[in-house]
């Protein structure tokens, strides 16, 4: 391969084809299964119908986060499909901070409080995560959620996100069977992120939930 005549950096083709092990072809195809029972779970949830903030701020946030949802299926199978390790970063990190906010949200038994946090949502008035996590009762965050803030997956996966040494290696210094290794955990945490804030949505009976998908329906989508 070509070196750079000032840096000796190895200049590595990107668009080269992907080649995987027989094992990782046989996960990769398990991956896109999964991913195209996301999809049809999500187009379940449709129709719900024109929402305003002003006339049902919850409803209306779930609105928001569901059509994210439905763009993010789409995204996951173009990150699939290209070995894009960078994007499975970006796309497990913003729904793991979506699934923090959403627990956060509706965790007051006060419907005054909920609407308060939800208020402040739409105007862009932030806590810290550890703020988000310790004003959120325990029996709201799974003991996933709080490990991966801790000292698992998302304080692993927030060092590359930003324009650092260890980031811009990233693409460059994995075979594309550790990128696709790599790249499967992210895919795989999203997912669950997803379908466990669907859990929370339906349990709460919003947009009618609780009747366009059933436990199953979401189970299913954690099952590896």
């Amino acid at each position: 391969m070509p070196h750079t005549p000032d840096s000796g950096v190895v200049c590595i083709n990107l668009l080269q084809d992907m080649t995987l092990s027989a094992a990782n072809l046989s996960a990769r195809q398990s991956l896109k299964s999964k991913l195209d029972l996301l999809g049809q779970t999500i187009k379940k949830v449709y129709p719900f119908g024109r929402l305003t903030r002003e006339g049902q701020p919850k409803e209306y946030f779930a609105g928001l986060v569901l059509n994210k949802f439905y763009s993010f299926e789409i995204s996951l199978e173009n990150t699939l499909l290209h070995n894009d390790v960078f994007m499975s970063l970006y796309l497990y990190r913003y729904v793991y901070e979506l699934h923090i906010k959403a627990q956060y949200i509706f965790s007051s038994a006060l419907e005054s409080e909920c609407l308060k946090r939800l208020n402040e949502f739409f105007e862009g008035k932030d806590l810290t995560f550890r703020q988000y996590l310790e004003d959120t009762p325990s029996n709201a965050v799974s003991d996933k959620l709080k490990e991966q803030y801790i000292s698992g997956h998302y304080k692993e996966v927030s060092r590359f996100v930003h324009p650092n040494y260890p980031s811009l290696k990233l693409s460059t210094e994995r075979t594309d069977d550790q990128q696709f290794k790599f790249l499967a955990i992210n895919i795989w945490l999203t997912i669950w992120h997803i379908s466990e804030i669907l859990r929370l949505f339906r349990a709460l009976h919003l947009l009618n939930l609780d009747a366009k998908l059933s436990a199953g329906d979401i189970n299913s989508l954690q099952e590896q």
